[in-house]
C-alpha cells in the first residue's frame, strides 16, 4: 500500500484508490487531483480496501471494479466490509457497461457506479463525498472556487489557465463540473451565484465603450 502523505491537503475529499493497473491509477489520480481532492492511498488489491480506508480514514474509496482479477461476489464482499468498518465512507466504482455481473455487484453492495470513459461522471461522485463546510462555497472544492473567483474578476479562460498553472481545456473542464454543481446554465449565472453568495465582491465591469464622437478641429 502507498499512503501519499507527501502531497499537501487541499481541503478536498480525501480519497483511497484500488486499481490493478498502475497506469490507470496514475490516470484517474491526476483526474482527482485536478478536480481538488486529496488523494492518500492506492492498493492493487480489492482484498485491501478495508486496510487503506482504515489507514487513511478516507473519505470515498474508488475502485476499478470491471476487471478479471475480481470476481462480482468478491466485489460485493469488500465494499459491504469497507461500509460496515466506516459508514462515512462512500463507494465509487469505475465500470466498463452496465449489462456486466460487476456492475450489479457494486450497486447492490451499495457503491454508486459510474463508467470507465465518463470523466465528468467520477470527479462528480467523488466531489459529493467531500467534507461539508459551512456556507454556500461548501458546495464547490477548493479548485473550482478558485477558478471562479478568477472569472468573476473578468478574465478570460486562457488567463484563469495562465494565473493556476493549468491548460485552457482544463479550466474549460472545471466549468462545466461548477455549471453543472450549481444547476446555472452559463458563465454569466455562475458570475451572478458568486457574486450573490461572497465569493465574489461585485461583478466584473463591463469594457468601456469606444467613443464614437469624432473630435472637430477648432476653427482658427
Amino acid at each position: 500500500m502507498r499512503l501519499d502523505d507527501d502531497i499537501p491537503a487541499n481541503g478536498g475529499a480525501r480519497v483511497a484508490v484500488v486499481c490493478v493497473e498502475p497506469v490507470w491509477e496514475a490516470a484517474v489520480s491526476w483526474l482527482l487531483r485536478g478536480a481538488g481532492c486529496d488523494v492518500v492511498g492506492h492498493v492493487r488489491d480489492v482484498e485491501r480496501a478495508e486496510e487503506v480506508v482504515a489507514d487513511t480514514e478516507a473519505d470515498v474509496l474508488v475502485v476499478d471494479a470491471d476487471r478479471e482479477e475480481i470476481e462480482p461476489a468478491r466485489l460485493y464482499r469488500r465494499i459491504r466490509d469497507v461500509r460496515e468498518l466506516r459508514p462515512a465512507t462512500r463507494v465509487v466504482a469505475i465500470c466498463r457497461r452496465t449489462d456486466h455481473a460487476s456492475h450489479d455487484a457494486a450497486v447492490a453492495a451499495g457503491a454508486r457506479v459510474v463508467l470507465r470513459e465518463d470523466a465528468l461522471g467520477l470527479v462528480d461522485a467523488v466531489e459529493h463525498a467531500r467534507p461539508t463546510d459551512e456556507g454556500a462555497a461548501a458546495r464547490l472544492t477548493l479548485r473550482q472556487v478558485e477558478i471562479l473567483r478568477l472569472v468573476g474578476e473578468g478574465r478570460t479562460n486562457r488567463e484563469v489557465g495562465r494565473a493556476l498553472w493549468v491548460t485552457e481545456e482544463t479550466v474549460k473542464f472545471h466549468l462545466a463540473n461548477i455549471y453543472r454543481r450549481l444547476s446555472v446554465h452559463g458563465r454569466r449565472d455562475a458570475i451572478a451565484w458568486a457574486v450573490e453568495n461572497g465569493i465574489v465582491t461585485e461583478p466584473p465591469a463591463a469594457p468601456a465603450r469606444a467613443s464614437s464622437s469624432r473630435r472637430v478641429p477648432a476653427r482658427s
